[in-house]
């Protein structure tokens, strides 16, 4: 599905802020450029080069990358699909009460995406733990009692 990009992102003249609803996308358009995004990212990896010290060379290896709301607001502008992404995926204003399912639907993907890439391997676990707040944290408590002892005092 094709999304209609005849109306183009307009900006509020005085701030300069992307105007909500005047974007021209629909619910079913941004879970379709969601969909589009996917396919986009997982086509499109991120290509980290490792040295080989036997062959005296560069290897490029193709690393996945995970979705992520960031990438996909991105993907949005870039695309020329709306300016208004993070209002949008924020519901700035509560202006997007319409758009909430799809939200929600893309932060279930993004999370899910993460959780499974970073449990698998494919991802580093201890930084997708800590993007999605699985981190344990533990409070440490220390206890100490000093005796003090003064010049002219005895042990009584």
């Amino acid at each position: 599905m094709k999304i209609n990009k005849t109306t183009k992102p307009k900006r509020d003249e005085k701030t300069g802020r992307w105007l909500g609803s005047e974007k021209g996308i629909t619910p079913d358009e941004l879970l379709q450029a969601f969909e589009d995004y996917k396919i986009w990212a997982k086509q499109n990896p991120k290509i980290k080069q490792v040295p080989n010290t036997k062959t005296d060379s560069v290897i490029n290896l193709e690393m996945e990358i995970p979705l992520t709301k960031t990438g996909f607001i991105l993907y949005l502008r870039r695309e020329g699909i709306t300016g208004s992404g993070t209002d949008i995926l924020f519901n700035r204003d509560g202006r997007f009460e319409d758009f909430v399912e799809v939200n929600q639907y893309i932060d279930d993907s993004t999370f899910d995406d993460q959780f499974t890439g970073g449990m698998a391997g494919v991802f580093n676990h201890s930084l997708t733990a800590r993007k999605l707040g699985l981190t344990d944290k533990q409070e440490v408590k220390t206890e100490e009692k000093i005796k003090i002892k003064f010049g002219g005092d005895s042990d009584r």
